[in-house]
């Protein structure tokens, strides 16, 4: 399943390749439509200002969508007392759907009826549920747990976004309970120079309610306190720490090798003094890029005045590019973590091979002359000013290999490994067609290349008769062909061959006893005419050790 995709809907063409034979798929995206709508609540709370109300829209794969206020109408009625209540349902971001009790003692009393029905506009479904009206539901008991951590933490650090911490609140009749930041609780922080009270709310995650923490502010212990029901109260104290650059570590290092022209990517981890991975783009910190052949620049500002590598910065990747014109050089860099102030905390040093890019491909086909049968295979080699193999270039891509004849392009896919410049591809095509001369064409890295040379598919080792007619017929076409049916050309003139036919039908015209016939033939291709027309039955043709048959109904 695909998530997360901004595809426009429609067909999709997938190729896969990598693999000894690479394939194609189709795919359909579609867009999510709404297809059902659900109402999850057992009863209505009496007197309370916003009793929840679980409206869940649901598309066609059963994925909850969101709210969107203006495409529902929503009807709402005491059928105990026969009053409508629809203005008494609202709709807020935080609590979505909810229901007001707690305006008029007239239309709600305890153990009345109300059926409420939502309609969603824009595709048609709708929900009708009948909800009793029952005591108030109040917190009875609340417990925080332990704040979720980012994999591999140990502590909360100021610059952690989004921290969850799971929380359990319980009703007076044991069941969870739904909690509302200002509307059946509230929730604050004891310090908003730590955490601002508008940064924390309550969100439900795989399908457990916790309070998350948008961000923090600064460092120092912070209390969340949650409120509801007098004398139901529950804290949690925080202890957020400011965490320091410490360490740098190489997650990916790239291969030894660049490409003139071409980028390749080191990606790193900047982790704090407890081994927390943290994001390099702190205040006081920074991270530095020194090369042996000089310069000490950082990677956000580079400034070389004849570069062999410029560098560019992300938070988490330091893309390196090899710029174009420049000679072929080892490259020693040092990534340097350090304060503002140049004082050294932790580095690493790589150093890159820059080598030019290869400017031709030459293609020359290892055999001239191939056997209906063989596989094609050819030796791409990768060449540094068109003559000199370019032995230092390794790389690996998918080339398109066109074999063309008599205007006709047979098309093949395959991915190139070069290995010290060379390259051996099969492109794995029986070549059956003999006789043919083809040319060679390899498409790589957007350029075309030609072969040099021809090549051309001879007729394999004799194999067996080919016959051809039909009943209305009066002859019999024979030819002689290796194993794929590629014509032999060399076969002689004329030849004495044997004609064997169906019991019940008289010699043919010119068929000797023994059944045997001369034949001539021109290039392998002959015919055996019998002067009348074919009796139904099978009829062989045999010379030495070929032979063949053909059924005549």
């Amino acid at each position: 399943r695909l998530t997360d995709l901004n595809y426009t809907p429609g067909l999709y063409l997938v190729e896969v390749t990598g693999i000894d034979e690479a394939f194609t798929g189709t795919v359909t995206i579609t867009e999510p439509t709404a297809s059902s709508l659900e109402i999850r609540a057992e009863s209505i709370p009496d007197a309370t200002p916003k009793a929840p109300l679980r409206v869940k829209l649901l598309d066609q794969y059963g994925e909850e969508m969101t709210l969107h206020p203006g495409h529902f109408n929503w009807t709402a009625e005491n059928i105990t007392t026969s009053v409508l209540v629809t203005d008494r349902i609202s709709f807020d971001p935080v609590a979505k759907f909810t229901i007001n009790t707690d305006a008029d003692a007239d239309e709600f009393s305890l153990g009345d009826k109300v059926q409420i029905t939502f309609a969603h506009t824009p595709s048609g479904a709708s929900k009708t549920v009948t909800l009793p009206v029952t005591y108030k539901v109040q917190l009875a008991s609340l417990t925080f747990g332990d704040p979720i951590l980012p994999h591999g933490a140990t502590h909360l650090t100021r610059d952690m976004k989004n921290v969850r911490i799971p929380v359990t609140a319980i009703d007076q009749y044991g069941n969870p309970m739904f909690l509302v930041k200002g509307a059946n609780v509230d929730l604050y922080s004891s310090d908003q120079l730590i955490i601002k009270n508008e940064d924390l709310s309550f969100v439900t995650f795989g399908g457990k309610q916790h309070v998350n923490i948008g961000a923090f502010q600064d460092k120092g212990s912070v209390k969340i306190t949650i409120m509801g029901t007098p004398g139901i109260v529950a804290s949690k104290s925080l202890h957020v720490i400011e965490s320091v650059p410490h360490q740098l570590r190489i997650v990916m290092a790239p291969d030894a090798s660049i490409v003139e022209g071409k980028s390749t990517t080191v990606r790193f981890d900047v982790l704090d003094q407890f081994g927390n991975r943290i994001t390099s783009d702190r205040e006081f910190y920074e991270l530095r890029v020194v090369k042996a052949s000089g310069g000490d620049d950082i990677i956000a500002e580079p400034q070389h005045d004849e570069p062999r590598l410029e560098i560019s910065e992300a938070v988490e990747n330091i893309l390196i590019e090899a710029v174009d014109n420049t000679a072929p050089a080892n490259e020693t860099i040092t990534f340097r973590l350090q304060k503002t102030d140049n004082t050294y905390i932790d580095s690493k040093t790589y150093t890159f091979n820059i080598i030019s890019y290869f400017d031709n491909l030459d293609i020359p086909v290892d055999k001239h002359q191939y056997t209906a049968g063989d596989m094609i295979e050819m030796t791409i080699k990768a060449m540094l000013n068109n003559d000199t193999i370019h032995t230092g270039y390794n790389v690996s891509g998918l080339a398109k290999i066109t074999l063309t004849v008599n205007s006709e392009e047979l098309l093949y896919y395959r991915t190139l490994n070069f290995e010290n410049g060379v390259a051996v591809v099969e492109p794995r095509i029986p070549a059956t067609l003999a006789g043919e001369d083809y040319d060679v064409e390899v498409e790589f890295d957007s350029q075309t290349y030609d072969a040099e040379d021809l090549f051309t598919v001879k007729a394999g080792p004799a194999s067996k008769f080919v016959l051809e007619g039909d009943k209305t017929s009066d002859t019999l076409d024979v030819t002689l062909t290796d194993a794929y049916n590629n014509p032999i050309k060399s076969f002689e003139t004329n030849e004495l061959v044997n004609v064997t036919y169906p019991n019940q039908a008289s010699a043919p015209a010119g068929i000797s006893e023994e059944g045997d016939l001369e034949v001539d033939f021109v290039e392998g291709e002959g015919q055996i005419v019998f002067g009348a027309d074919l009796v139904p039955g099978i009829y062989t043709v045999t010379f030495g050790v070929y032979s063949g048959t053909l059924t005549i109904k």
